[in-house]
């Protein structure tokens, strides 16, 4: 997902050199494709996104702890400004569009095969820039095994949950549940379907073993 600011293109290092000569960190360049510079940070960003002169990446990569991380970049002066590497997973923020409100912006988080993981919303101030909260607020429907995106809308925090047809809307004012919708009330032919019959016994399985293979 490259980001184009400021007549500048944003890419993020994941694989841009195949495995062995990979790269951690963004390479920038020019409206004229030449090379400005790469800021090193976390490795294997693959996904990226902008608020207010601020790029938020992701890190598809895990520590010895399983922790992964993100970083951001200022944008006004092309350096690294923030690094945090106590992520559960995979931020899933990407493309230019904003995740954020009030100056704080709002991470949603992929999936990570150790499902003991909590899946939460992490949340970012950009002024100062600080991480003030990791938290499952947002989260409290299915408080685990899911892979969260969220958009901010307004005043409105949306979290869509990947493995349950259900979107969870959360006024950013005042942190109350304000509405939500379970998708598989539209459509009559998976009224009556649960929630986990997209996560069945095969996939979990495949999780784990892929997982195990990593270790």
């Amino acid at each position: 997902h490259p980001i184009v600011y400021n007549n500048k293109v944003y890419l993020g290092e994941h694989r841009i050199f195949g495995w062995e000569h990979n790269r951690d960190g963004v390479l920038i360049l020019d409206s004229n494709m030449e090379f400005v510079k790469e800021i090193t940070t976390v490795p294997n960003i693959t996904r990226m996104s902008v608020y207010k002169d601020y790029l938020f990446t992701n890190c598809f990569a895990w520590n010895e702890e399983g922790n992964s991380a993100f970083a951001v970049i200022d944008l006004r002066t092309d350096e690294l400004a923030l690094e945090y590497e106590y992520l559960t997973n995979d931020v899933t923020n990407a493309k230019q569009t904003c995740w954020g409100y009030n100056d704080k912006v709002y991470l949603g988080l992929d999936y990570y095969p150790d499902f003991t993981k909590p899946y939460l919303v992490t949340i970012v101030n950009t002024n100062p820039l600080e991480v003030i909260e990791t938290t499952d607020v947002y989260t409290n429907d299915f408080p685990t095994h899911e892979f969260i995106r969220t958009v901010v809308n307004d005043n409105q925090l949306w979290v869509i949950f990947r493995y349950k047809d259900y979107i969870t809307v959360y006024d950013l004012d005042t942190n109350e549940k304000i509405a939500s919708i379970d998708l598989r009330k539209v459509f009559p032919e998976v009224e009556n379907e649960p929630f986990e019959h997209i996560l069945n016994e095969q996939v979990f399985a495949f999780l784990h073993n892929a997982q195990d293979e990593i270790r």
